[in-house]
């Protein structure tokens, strides 16, 4: 009796804090569907330009995004509505809930969703560091002028 005492002793203290402890544990991951062909993205986009972050903050009012402030320097769609060349993109603080990490001074290819007040963008969009992009901008570039 003494042994099985023992065994259900030692299961009950690894069992217990398992138990307790396991909600910690529980981590949300980022989950997108496929990448998109770029002109099926710049369809579904509110905005899509080339530009360079200037500051990255937490957003005032949302704790939980950074608000990037970019310098556009090509604009591809969506500025109907935006004056002048500097955007705020808003993303998720953390990579679990999708948010992209933008790095200041660096330049970007973006594909932007919401409005003139929130735009947003995450690393569910083809988003993309411009070095890696050259060939997308072109067809992006394509598509557009086809449309006019």
């Amino acid at each position: 009796i003494k042994n099985g005492a023992n065994k259900c002793l030692k299961l009950f203290l690894v069992f217990i804090p398992t138990l307790i402890l396991y909600p910690f544990f529980l981590v949300h991951a980022c989950s997108c569907p496929t990448n998109e062909e770029p002109e099926v993205a710049l369809a579904k986009s509110t905005i899509v330009f080339v530009g360079q972050v200037k500051s990255k903050k937490i957003q005032p009012l949302k704790k939980n995004e950074f608000e990037i402030k970019f310098q556009v320097t090509k604009k591809i769609k969506g500025f109907e509505e935006v004056p002048g060349n500097t955007v705020l993109i808003y993303t998720p603080i953390d990579f679990e809930y999708c948010g992209y990490k933008f790095g200041v001074g660096l330049d970007y290819l973006v594909y932007g969703e919401g409005n003139p007040a929130h735009f947003k963008t995450s690393t569910c969009s083809r988003t993309n560091i411009l070095e890696k992009s050259q060939t997308e901008i072109q067809k992006l570039q394509k598509a557009v002028g086809t449309k006019k």
